[in-house]
């Protein structure tokens, strides 16, 4: 992952987490008296200071040149670019745009400030999906319970940078507000992967522990005397 501080001459306003991929991005805003652009001033006004990856695509579009450009192939060639990418051009451009004087200046991780820094110790490790709740694993090796108050249609995942469990494009979660409004419960990351290694068991294990071919396994499964918890995989209290 490459980070970029998002500066006006000697202001910096935060900063920008590019994939390694040059494919994905999001925003990080420090907290204080600035005077923000106006796009950081949309969330600055609201209290948030971290921009999605869905809206910080949204600005980083509005300052590189459109795919649409008429001469778009030989800008691509000057710039020794095999195929279009907003990111690339992105920081080929140093993130400059007409509209303002905001630029981007790439940073080691360890020149970030360590108001974000701190704030990264909420990033999500991982979650559990549990009908209508989410229990969610956070970096500080703190474990909250959400309950979400809607219905959602489609199986959430957490976002590449770890900022969001992302149900849909706008339905999503951010790791603040899952923070700041879960509820403590005692159970860590740790214990959970050590139980999980000693309780979890693939047919082949299975098959093993009873004695009996994996055909068996399978007949059983049908017949409804074993059921796994999902797909191929079994808990070790039921199989016994």
């Amino acid at each position: 992952m490459r980070v970029f501080k998002i500066k006006q001459k000697d202001v910096c306003y935060g900063y920008l987490f590019l994939a390694k991929g040059m494919n994905n991005a999001y925003i990080e805003l420090i907290e204080g008296n600035l005077d923000y652009p106006v796009f950081f001033n949309i969330f600055v006004g609201k209290g948030e200071y971290t921009i999605n990856s869905d809206l910080t695509k949204k600005w980083i579009l509005e300052r590189v040149i459109p795919y649409e450009r008429q001469n778009i192939a030989a800008i691509l060639k000057e710039n020794n670019l095999k195929a279009y990418n907003e990111y690339e051009m992105f920081v080929l451009a140093k993130g400059k745009s007409s509209m303002d004087d905001t630029s981007i200046e790439e940073v080691s991780s360890k020149d970030i400030d360590k108001q974000i820094i701190d704030r990264h110790a909420y990033l999500i490790q991982d979650f559990i999906f549990c009908g209508t709740s989410l229990i969610v694993f956070f970096k500080n090796g703190k474990t909250k319970q959400f309950n979400l108050t809607q219905e959602y249609k489609n199986a959430p995942f957490l976002s590449e940078f770890r900022d969001e469990i992302v149900f849909s494009l706008n339905e999503r979660l951010s790791y603040l507000d899952l923070y700041k409004n879960g509820i403590d419960i005692k159970l860590s990351y740790d214990a959970l992967k050590e139980y999980l290694a000693n309780n979890l068991l693939e047919a082949n294990d299975v098959a093993e522990l009873k004695g009996v071919t994996k055909q068996n396994i399978s007949l059983q499964k049908k017949s409804g005397k074993i059921t796994p918890i999902k797909d191929k995989y079994f808990l070790k209290n039921d199989v016994l």
